[in-house]
């Protein structure tokens, strides 16, 4: 009978602990014609970022995306609500230029009314970096997010936190947790 008491206390801790591969699912899914392991290997190329167990790694657009599992089978919530990764060459661009040019480019856009509530320079392993602190609105519907642009080696990283308002603050200490885990890999 304390076998099965003790069982019985220890399921919920053994069944929290879980693989902290980030692919990690019990469903196969085909990603743009990948497995999940062979997207995240391909959206993670250069950089790691640490996921946080209550979040789950997928792929849109062609980007690393984790999403708070409690989203991920509510419609489309997970499309909108998560932290993403993104990386892209660059010739000899100022990081403060890439910056403007992001506000500039999103607020002269019809469907993405952009307002900038926060832009600070944040100093890092990697030099100076910009973090965007902005709440914008897409066809009707409120998002927020915080995003940190690094220049290093000739490669612009945007790491960001994006949800709709209504879901911004429960995660938004998670995302933030994520966030200060992104490490480049590639020198």
């Amino acid at each position: 009978m304390t076998r099965i008491i003790l069982i019985l206390l220890l399921l919920p801790f053994l069944v929290g602990c879980s693989s902290s591969d980030p692919t990690a699912s019990s469903k196969t899914v085909k990603v743009e014609g990948l497995t999940k392991r062979e997207a995240f290997e391909k959206y993670s190329d250069g950089f790691s970022i640490q996921k946080l167990p209550n979040w789950e790694f997928h792929s849109f657009h062609g980007m690393l995306n984790y999403t708070p599992k409690r989203l991920m089978e509510v419609g489309r919530e997970y499309i909108y609500n998560g932290v993403t990764v993104t990386k892209q060459k660059i010739k000899d661009e100022v990081l403060a230029d890439i910056v403007n040019d992001y506000i500039y480019e999103r607020k002269k856009s019809e469907f993405d009314e952009i307002t900038v509530l926060k832009k600070v320079k944040e100093p890092t392993k990697y030099g100076e970096s910009i973090v965007l602190i902005y709440t914008n609105k897409i066809n009707y519907t409120e998002f927020k997010a915080i995003k940190q642009f690094y220049v290093y080696n000739g490669i612009l990283y945007k790491v960001a936190y994006t949800a709709k308002s209504i879901f911004f603050d429960f995660f938004v200490n998670d995302a933030i947790h994520m966030m200060k885990t992104f490490t480049i890999t590639e020198e």
